[in-house]
């Protein structure tokens, strides 16, 4: 799946090319009534007026159950494709990846064998999972380098102001900035030339690996089990329990606790042209959940100069995702097809009950609490705008707001300044052949 953008009838690869050369106006509708709640794209809708999002993929739920699929093969095609393609041969520049610990990272860093990995990691107790990693290392092979990247509060706070200059438009994600300062470091570290990075982006998505996922299959599966030989509540089963399934599929996207405008009655409309749970889920996670995901990644690789590769985002795995999950459906542990995948993975990775993925430890980040409750309470401020509830600490409600903030006062201080890309755009050449200071320069 490829994210692009449109403005004013033109098509963008990178968002920051109208961004950081047009004058745009916040759409407020969109951050109060989409962003807050929701945190992802779901309408197609961004943070500025005009500014649109396009995936390139969209889950369809008529898609055809094909029987054998294998992940590991479907791994390879991914490979084949992208070290070798026909028109622009041989692919060049060192190629790593992004190993976290878990399943999916450390999946696709075995099949595609990278030279050098790296993973990002905290020193509070708990959020260091780079020893997993090392073992993927070994299981790759002797001659693979790994690079741990610590990162601490204060990054995360000196680094808040950067993001509109990375991501362009906001969307949820409290660890993305610091997955990006993970991938700024290791790129000075590594010495080499990297031109692709690979990512563990869209396993969980196309796996049904959430939490809600999977509470939820399993509150279907179990009630079912129940009620299977209680015959005078079968076809209340049938009426009500669907319904239940409906209104936890929404509610877990719902990361505001409120409703957005007439959002509410678009996601039940949507939901009744999806025949089953696995294929309702998999509309959630691929066309509202991972294009956000993306969105994050490949901004943050663009910022940065390298290719990021997703191969479990790829259309090839999304168009067979309902055959992927057929048969699993709360019966079992998140992934299991992905668990048995014929690859020498660590048994703690394989067999692993909880992973952790990137979280922030901002429970224990006091300076980084007051900075968003700053933000929040700026936000809160702001003339005409609905009244917050007290901040109450950092959770993806108090951060969605505060990014906001953030991502206002950058569009209010560029609108002050005129329609001039920052300087530090022209120092770094992130951007090739778009506008400086109104004349057209390439780089």
């Amino acid at each position: 799946m490829k994210i692009q953008y449109q403005y004013k009838g033109r098509t963008f690869d990178d968002v920051r090319e109208v961004t950081e050369n047009e004058r745009l106006v916040p759409d407020f509708d969109y951050i109060l009534n989409e962003y807050i709640p929701f945190q992802v794209f779901i309408t197609g809708r961004t943070f500025y007026k005009g500014l649109k999002v396009v995936p390139s993929f969209h889950y369809d739920p008529d898609e055809q159950y094909v029987r054998k699929i294998l992940v590991k093969d479907l791994l390879k095609e991914q490979k084949e494709e992208f070290y070798f393609d026909k028109k622009e041969g041989l692919k060049e520049g060192l190629v790593a990846a992004a190993v976290s610990g878990g399943l999916d990272s450390s999946t696709v860093a075995l099949v595609f064998k990278p030279f050098v990995i790296y993973t990002g990691f905290y020193r509070e107790e708990g959020f260091d999972e780079s020893p997993l990693a090392a073992k993927v290392a070994d299981a790759i092979g002797p001659l693979t380098r790994h690079f741990k990247i610590e990162l601490n509060e204060e990054d995360f706070v000196s680094h808040l102001d950067r993001m509109p200059l990375i991501f362009g438009v906001p969307i949820g994600g409290m660890g993305s900035i610091m997955e990006y300062l993970a991938l700024e470091r290791f790129l000075v570290s590594v010495g080499s030339k990297v031109g692709y990075v690979l990512f563990g982006n869209g396993g969980d998505e196309v796996f049904l690996g959430y939490f809600f996922n999977q509470l939820i299959l399993n509150f279907q599966y179990y009630s079912r089990g129940v009620l299977r030989d209680m015959t005078n509540f079968l076809s209340q089963y049938n009426q009500v329990v669907p319904r239940m399934v409906d209104w936890m599929i929404i509610s877990s996207i719902n990361r505001g606790g409120f409703w957005g405008s007439n959002l509410m009655s678009f996601f039940e409309y949507t939901l009744e042209s999806f025949p089953d749970t696995i294929s309702k889920l998999l509309n959630i996670n691929v066309n509202y959940t991972l294009p956000s995901l993306l969105h994050l990644n490949q901004q943050m690789c663009r910022s940065l100069g390298v290719s990021g590769i997703n191969p479990f985002s790829s259309n090839r795995f999304l168009s067979v995702a309902h055959s992927l999950n057929k048969g699993f459906e709360g019966k079992t542990r998140p992934k299991e097809l992905l668990r048995h995948v014929d690859l020498p993975l660590p048994d703690a990775i394989r067999n692993g009950k909880e992973k952790k993925g990137f979280p922030i430890p901002f429970y224990n980040w006091p300076k980084a609490d007051r900075v968003i409750g700053e933000e929040y309470k700026e936000f809160g401020m702001r003339k005409g705008l609905k009244e917050l509830p007290p901040y109450r600490g950092i959770n993806r409600f108090s951060w969605a707001v505060a990014q906001a903030n953030i991502f206002l006062k950058y569009n209010e201080r560029k609108r002050s300044k005129g329609t001039v890309v920052d300087p530090q755009f022209k120092e770094r050449g992130w951007f090739d052949g778009i506008l400086f200071d109104g004349e057209r320069k390439e780089m």
